[in-house]
């Protein structure tokens, strides 16, 4: 976020200290697992916020539209696979001199752009994950998610382990590519 000096709200920083003096090393590891994961979220938001801005360039939505654009398409994914199929006709925000044709974005930042939006979808494999599905925290501030669907006529369990660490690295990861975005 701008002005932010790369920090990721919400991301715990062990080496930090906290409001009221305590070191975040010092939390028991079920409170950093929990921030941990509120941290998570917090970058997924900003991710969908920047997500939302392209969108809306892209499409060169103006003025009220804009929200209604976004708020129309609402799933993520569909955002984030918009941009991906809208980027081969994409142009730049200047015209050339004498014309007011705008030339379409070089390959490099296209496919750039692309590689965004693929770790943007990836994440958010991750976040269906662990908003859609029953959390059970570990002693070490691990979660263990049980995702129920039906899929052929059956109900399946799909079970999935995210470690503090896991948590921590999508936040720490996000700041990299997400300025591509």
């Amino acid at each position: 976020m701008a002005g932010d000096g790369g920090f990721v709200p919400g991301f715990v920083y062990h080496n930090h200290v906290s409001q009221r003096g305590r070191r975040m090393s010092d939390l028991n590891p079920k409170s950093l697992g929990r921030l941990a994961l509120g941290g998570f979220f917090v970058a997924f938001a900003d991710v969908e916020m920047r997500i939302g801005e392209v969108l809306k360039s892209l499409l060169k939505a103006e003025g009220p539209h804009q929200d209604l654009i976004l708020a129309a398409i609402g799933n993520f994914a569909a955002k984030a696979n918009a941009i991906k199929a809208g980027l081969g006709n994409a142009t730049s925000y200047g015209s050339q001199p004498g014309t007011q044709d705008r030339p379409k974005l070089e390959q490099p930042v296209v496919e750039m752009a692309r590689k965004a939006m693929s770790k943007a979808l990836a994440l958010n494999e991750m976040r269906v994950k662990l908003a859609h599905g029953h959390l059970a925290q570990m002693d070490d501030g691990s979660f263990v998610v049980t995702h129920l669907k039906i899929q052929d006529g059956r109900l399946k369990k799909d079970r999935y382990e995210f470690s503090v660490q896991a948590l921590e690295d999508k936040c720490t990861e996000r700041e990299g590519w997400a300025r591509d975005i």
